[in-house]
């Protein structure tokens, strides 16, 4: 493989154009992917792909992680997520989430171990759909959900 050789400055001013930080508040957001995994502490977790927007229709990709530990995060993510029902019976699966939207907190979390300050969850706004997004359609394995029958042509005739 080759690469491009840069200097620590080179690479510091390109992460510093890269680098979008949003100010503290609240977003609607898509789960991309999700995936269930064993944290650093060996606790079981999913770990969420987001896809944040804010008011402008601009987004980002963030991570969140899902833990038995952050009682209170966990729960508001099922509900804003309309996956009340899972969280009853007490077992989530990293499937559930998948295309679910909501509204979420975001906040600046400090640079840290090397890495830059980022984007980050906060905590999920309980009972609050998206208003900006719709959620995506889940493939059918035989494609037979396709709508065939859309008319072409002008909109105007």
């Amino acid at each position: 493989m080759r690469i491009t050789v840069k200097t620590e400055a080179e690479i510091e001013a390109e992460s510093n154009r890269n680098s979008d930080i949003w100010p503290r508040g609240n977003y609607d957001f898509e789960v991309m992917a999700a995936e269930e995994k064993v944290s650093k502490s060996g606790n079981e977790m999913i770990e969420l792909r987001l896809k944040v927007y804010d008011a402008t229709g601009n987004s980002q990709t963030i991570w969140d992680y899902l833990l038995d530990n952050i009682a209170y995060k966990i729960a508001h993510a099922c509900e804003a997520m309309g996956l009340s029902d899972q969280y009853a019976v007490g077992e989530l699966h990293a499937e559930d989430f998948i295309g679910k939207t909501g509204t979420l907190v975001l906040y600046i979390k400090k640079a840290q171990n090397g890495y830059p300050e980022k984007n980050a969850v906060a905590d999920y706004v309980k009972s609050r759909p998206a208003s900006r997004i719709q959620p995506r359609a889940k493939a059918s394995a035989g494609g037979g959900d396709l709508d065939d029958e859309i008319p072409f042509g002008p909109c105007w005739q």
